[in-house]
């Protein structure tokens, strides 16, 4: 066992540094002998640790501008959009989806223009679904008028 000669801690002789103090111990040492009193070894280099500095977070927030309400008269002028002779229609739907995924709009006028497109997608589905079931039964009563006549 190698005793160290700065703080006394005990080790095994294969043991080449301190394990208490970092002091480097000699190559061989007798058991129960210590290191003489004259020049103190020197310490073991411990390299030093890198740490790096901390930054605090900081987190920004972009800052949105107020969005106002629609009045009464533009949820009048939104309806009356429809009311355009010949293209009313084509500008209202374009205008949906302009109110319905822009960002500058509230988000009551963006929900209200989502809803609107949902509704017209039903509406246009079951028009597409209406007008198959009639081409069927007019193709239908056209046989059957067709095989009753005899001219």
């Amino acid at each position: 066992m190698k005793v160290c000669a700065q703080c006394g801690a005990m080790m095994a002789d294969e043991y080449t540094v301190c394990t208490a103090c970092g002091m480097v111990l000699p190559a061989s040492q007798p058991a129960g002998e210590t290191q003489p009193t004259g020049e103190a070894p020197q310490p073991a280099y411990v390299p030093p640790v890198y740490v790096p500095p901390t930054t605090p977070a900081v987190s920004y927030a972009p800052v949105e501008a107020p969005k106002t309400a629609v009045s009464m008269w533009g949820w009048v002028g939104r309806y009356a959009l429809n009311l355009i002779p010949l293209v009313g229609g084509l500008v209202y739907f374009i205008m949906l989806f302009v109110w319905a995924f822009d960002s500058k709009y509230d988000d009551t006028s963006r929900n209200w223009a989502k809803a609107q497109l949902i509704i017209v997608a039903v509406g246009v589905i079951l028009a597409s679904v209406l007008v198959m079931l009639l081409v069927a039964l007019g193709v239908s009563a056209y046989d059957v008028m067709q095989e009753s006549m005899y001219y």
